[in-house]
């Protein structure tokens, strides 16, 4: 009998603990939507506060956003902020460009894949005939400027 109220205490006890684990929650950011490298994260619509149990510091926590922060990578919608992907600096290496596609990039490319980018000048700067296509494919990420 004494045994059998031990056991009841303890199943009660650990109940008792694994609710109260289950109810201990942190605030962090989620993405809202697949954003770039360099993307502002501070902008309206870019970040949702959720209740996670992330089990370490590696996220953001809300209120802990650092000013100014911008994503380093890509991050895909639905993502927990990782503290590894935020800058609180403008002056990275990462600058937006424009580029003019001649025809329409396959229907698969979706923000933030990456995509070899190629220069084919028509002539050199000393005006002769281009020397060679230079291939700019170190790490470049797509990002759409469609709404």
């Amino acid at each position: 009998m004494a045994g059998g109220v031990v056991l009841v205490a303890a199943a009660v006890a650990l109940g008792a603990w694994a609710v109260d684990a289950a109810a201990d929650t942190t605030r962090v950011y989620v993405l809202s939507k697949d954003v770039a490298p360099g993307t502002d994260l501070t902008a309206d619509g870019v970040l949702t506060a959720v209740e996670a149990h992330p089990g370490t510091d590696a996220y953001v926590e809300v209120g802990h956003l650092p000013d100014g922060a911008v994503a380093t990578r890509s991050i895909s919608k639905g993502e927990l902020l990782a503290a590894v992907a935020v800058d609180s600096s403008r002056e990275q290496a990462l600058r937006p460009v424009v580029l003019n596609v001649a025809s329409n990039l396959p229907a698969s490319t979706k923000v933030g894949d990456y995509v070899d980018l190629w220069l084919v000048p028509k002539e050199s700067a000393v005006g002769g005939p281009a020397e060679w296509p230079r291939d700019w494919s170190s790490p470049r990420s797509a990002r759409s400027t469609r709404g």
